[in-house]
């Protein structure tokens, strides 16, 4: 990870560039950024899954490649959702929570007992 020795003893970080990932212009762009030493990249989620093979390019690149979404985007039940990314062989989710009351995550661990 390039990090920054920060002010004050403080460490800062490059968290990751924001792209999409279904056209062929995203796809030069995320090239471009890997070549200008981005450490990973965060593909932002539509509603379709984004193009496998790109999402291939980067982690060959070893960079991690994370899906953000906003919770209202995900349209079923969370761990299903997490199931039907599995093959992209992405390092995470970032999930946008927009409200404390349809925050997906209590509504999981309700469901679960958890």
């Amino acid at each position: 990870m390039n990090s920054l020795h920060g002010i004050d003893g403080l460490d800062f970080f490059n968290l990751g560039v924001v792209i999409g990932a279904s056209t062929l212009a995203d796809e030069l762009k995320a090239k471009k950024l890997i070549k200008t030493g981005v450490d990973r990249l965060i593909v932002n989620y539509t509603g379709e899954n984004p193009d496998v093979n790109m999402v291939n390019y980067i982690k060959s690149e070893n960079k991690e490649v994370f899906l953000y979404i906003k919770e209202s985007d995900i349209k079923y039940p969370l761990d299903d959702f997490i199931k039907s990314n599995e093959d992209l062989n992405i390092d995470g989710i970032i999930v946008k929570v927009v409200s404390e009351k349809s925050n997906i995550f209590t509504q999981y661990f309700e469901k679960n007992g958890i």
